[in-house]
């Protein structure tokens, strides 16, 4: 069972593709769930946006040469 997050898209407020999970493998689910907090609370609130973003770059760049 891992810890995860699911990031929102502050311009729309949609659930982005943005997703962080932590698992210690049923070893220390508090260690786990601590870490997963701090390192959300380090990432910037835009992080799911700018995931969306680079997803969008990456699916032209496929069409555009391939």
């Amino acid at each position: 069972f891992a810890s995860t997050r699911r990031f929102v898209d502050p311009s729309t407020g949609a659930k982005s593709s943005m997703q962080l999970g932590v698992t210690v493998n049923g070893e220390g689910c508090c260690v786990a769930g601590r870490l997963r907090r701090e390192a959300i609370a380090a990432l910037p609130k835009e992080v799911g946006g700018a995931v969306m973003c680079i997803g969008q770059l990456r699916r032209f760049a496929r069409e555009r040469w391939m």
